[in-house]
């Protein structure tokens, strides 16, 4: 919010506002967007919104100051960057800088055009999005990581020997990990952790219901 002079009679005035549309009021993102229509013209506020929690998800109910393009942004999971972290918590935090906090998510448009390309390319391309570009750009930039880390498996587990079925069903161990960390890259470094863990562990641990 901007710097107002905020006397008690102003919060009072908000808060008989907000107190008499939430009594007049029944439908819930009308009321949301009331609230925050108060807010804005009594208290100046420049951006605000009301994030609503559906199961692991937590997604924009009512804005101010956003297009509908950044209402979609506003897509979280729980335990995600600073909304995240508040639901999973359950406690409120005051940001001084959110560009100096680890948490903030710096969603870049050249990722919201790669993401959006990959959930729906039907979409992205009515909206304008050079569709087949991003899907050639996100191939090639996949396959180059995919080789570097062949090449660290080969040069190190591998002994420097390479083998055809060296790799084999690796590919699909990724796929299962993509999907065990719900698309998200900071958990995907864990799962990898723990898969590789249980690799190992299937390695070196005998058990004799389970087959070898």
């Amino acid at each position: 919010m901007n710097e107002i002079n905020r006397s008690p009679d102003l919060e009072m005035v908000v808060l008989k506002e907000i107190s008499s549309a939430i009594v007049n009021e029944r439908n819930g993102t009308a009321l949301l967007r009331h609230i925050l229509d108060v807010l804005y013209r009594r208290m100046k506020m420049l951006r605000g919104t009301f994030t609503i929690r559906r199961g692991n998800d937590l997604m924009i109910e009512a804005s101010h100051g956003l297009d509908e393009q950044e209402m979609k942004r506003g897509h979280y999971h729980v335990g995600e960057g600073i909304t995240g972290h508040v639901a999973e918590t359950g406690r409120p935090h005051v940001i001084e800088d959110i560009s100096r906090d680890s948490r903030f998510l710096n969603r870049t448009r050249t990722g919201l055009y790669l993401r959006s390309v990959g959930e729906s390319p039907a979409t992205a391309d009515a909206a304008g999005i050079a569709v087949e570009r991003y899907k050639y750009l996100a191939t090639v930039i996949g396959g180059g990581i995919s080789a570097v880390g062949g090449m660290v498996y080969i040069m190190t587990i591998a002994g420097c020997v390479w083998n055809h079925e060296g790799l084999s069903g690796v590919g699909w161990l990724a796929v299962a990990l993509v999907i065990f960390c719900m698309w998200r890259p900071l958990a995907a470094i864990w799962g990898s952790v723990l898969f590789g863990a249980l690799m190992i562990l299937y390695l070196r641990l005998v058990l004799p219901f389970v087959p070898t």
